[in-house]
């Protein structure tokens, strides 16, 4: 028997070696690849008010220095503080009113509004809105859900003309 404290690798037992590591490696990679295709969040402009979408494209974050102070590059995310979330807040709500869809914002909770603005005025991504937020990013999804839920109720009753 070999002695593997003494003697060094031949060149097939590093090869063998090297060869499970990167089956290895290539089993973590798929597992974690079909895991994020599960978990992926998707963004269906049909549930979402084509005005609040219309805002997201149209404007422009640099006429206010505080909204830039707000918002973070995507590489120095760090959670924001209670003063920093409430900034952000009052920022959507006076979009909303200035754009004429405050009826969309207002009956939404002070952490959905936080997900609005981040998902998509900012344009963040789900795991980046989790980490400003620091909370879990099955957190960010189910804010979601509740606010196109909110958003299809409201669109019935502008349709049934309450």
């Amino acid at each position: 028997m070999k002695d593997y404290l003494k003697d060094s690798l031949s060149d097939e037992e590093k090869k063998y070696i090297y060869g499970i590591i990167y089956k290895t490696i290539l089993k973590y990679q798929r597992i974690i690849s079909r895991r994020l295709e599960k978990e992926s969040v998707s963004i269906d402009d049909d549930e979402f008010p084509e005005e609040l979408l219309a805002v997201s494209d149209t404007y422009n974050f640099s006429d206010n220095l505080s909204e830039l102070k707000i918002l973070r590059g995507v590489y120095a995310l760090k959670p924001y503080t209670i003063d920093e979330q409430e900034k952000i807040v009052k920022i959507l709500e006076r979009i909303a009113k200035n754009e004429g869809i405050s009826m969309f914002i207002t009956p939404l909770t002070f952490n959905e509004k936080l997900v609005v603005f981040l998902l998509y005025l900012a344009k963040y991504q789900v795991n980046q809105v989790a980490t400003l937020l620091n909370v879990d990013r099955r957190t960010i999804c189910n804010r979601k859900k509740s606010i196109t839920n909110k958003f299809k109720k409201i669109k019935e009753n502008y349709k049934n003309g309450r």
